[in-house]
């Protein structure tokens, strides 16, 4: 489990639906700073060090660095660099805006707008957030689910269950509940609403497919398998990320595999060496983060989406 740490205040994790621990503080004088600053609305995180998430839009990348604070990089257009002041514990990235968690459970976005989606629901108590194509969702992991943006294919219509966790693709969600049991919901033409039975440790929603982490390693994927998307090796896998129609993992000893379309600027394509953290699949580009704390982005670069600064 991932950790920032912010002026003696441990913010306990980096998953999105662990984020509503975060401002735990181990430091009271610290803490007291924390919060004061909090109440005005001054609390500002740096955009430095560690690499802890990454998420990846159609031209743009934006990355939560153990410091707190959000960079943004590659195409600027309609302000998708322009990441508000604040402190973040979780980070996604949709088509063309993004959303993240504050260290208060707030929900904050910023790039396009024209279907609304930087409408984000108001007050705090949001413990994940998910951004898809035009639109997003956050829960509160007790049964409240909000979605904002467009909705012409019910990406809005989210269900009643408590969900711990969720994930937004191109024109549909996932979440799941306290048993590892997922349910999704928003556009079903290649049966993106029909998931597998779990249990599952975590899910990742792509253009129209869906990949589960299994609790016993293996990953279980459902919906459009255009490019092969969804035929997932029967190998062991420690984390997942799905594309658009690309799905890559990474396994317990550090490699790197994916499976479906390799793209024509390769995106589907990871390195063949080295030792990785983490990976996230975009449309068109990718990111890993190695054991040495470096990330490498390969793919379409056209807006410089494939390189983050120092």
């Amino acid at each position: 489990m991932l950790g920032l740490i912010l002026s003696g205040c441990a913010f306990i994790s980096l998953d999105a639906h662990d984020a509503r621990k975060a401002g735990l503080c181990t430091d009271a004088a610290a803490c007291e700073e924390l919060t004061a600053a909090s109440d005005t609305g001054a609390l500002t995180c740096p955009a430095s060090g560690d690499w802890l998430q990454v998420g990846l839009g159609e031209d743009h990348s934006c990355g939560l660095r153990a410091g707190g604070g959000i960079v943004c990089f590659g195409d600027d257009g309609s302000g998708k660099l322009d990441v508000p002041d604040d402190c973040y514990v979780a980070l996604d990235v949709g088509q063309d805006h993004a959303c993240a968690l504050t260290h208060e459970g707030r929900v904050r976005c910023w790039g396009d707008d024209t279907h609304g989606q930087l409408d984000v629901p108001a007050g705090g108590g949001w413990t994940w957030v998910g951004a898809g194509r035009d639109f997003s969702c956050a829960g509160d992991g007790q049964g409240a689910t909000a979605c904002w943006g467009i909705g012409d294919k019910d990406q809005l219509a989210a269900p009643t269950a408590a969900l711990e966790r969720g994930t937004s693709g191109g024109f549909h969600s996932c979440g799941l509940d306290v048993d590892g049991e997922a349910a999704c919901w928003g556009l079903d033409n290649y049966d993106q609403l029909a998931p597998d039975a779990g249990p599952f440790t975590d899910l990742s929603a792509g253009g129209h497919h869906t990949c589960g982490l299994a609790a016993d390693g293996l990953v279980h994927c459902w919906g459009g398998n255009q490019a092969g998307q969804t035929q997932a090796p029967a190998v062991l896998y420690a984390q997942i990320s799905a594309g658009w129609e690309t799905t890559c993992a990474t396994t317990p000893g550090g490699a790197l595999q994916c499976w479906g379309a390799q793209g024509s600027h390769g995106h589907g394509i990871p390195p063949d060496i080295g030792t990785w953290q983490w990976i996230a699949v975009g449309e068109k580009h990718s990111c890993a983060l190695d054991d040495s704390g470096v990330l490498t982005c390969w793919g379409y670069d056209w807006f410089g989406q494939t390189h983050p600064p120092d």
